[in-house]
């Protein structure tokens, strides 16, 4: 099973990436509605892949992805 993490601030966008996703055969995904929750799950998770937004309040994507490279 390929595990996708989509992180976005908007629920819509969360809602239908995962039911995107979730349709292809040996696909889950699983989301986060900020890039500190992201962190978190991409620790607890290790997910294969990460579709993240860019601009997000608090920490945005490129914040959060320098904080996973390190």
């Amino acid at each position: 099973m390929i595990k996708v993490l989509a992180i976005d601030d908007e629920e819509p966008i969360r809602k239908w990436l995962q039911f995107c996703i979730s349709r292809f055969d040996g696909f889950a995904c699983i989301t986060a509605a900020s890039g500190k929750e992201g962190i978190a799950l991409w620790q607890a998770q290790q997910p294969d892949i990460i579709l993240s937004d860019i601009e997000m309040p608090g920490m945005s994507g490129l914040e959060m992805l320098k904080e996973i490279q390190s």
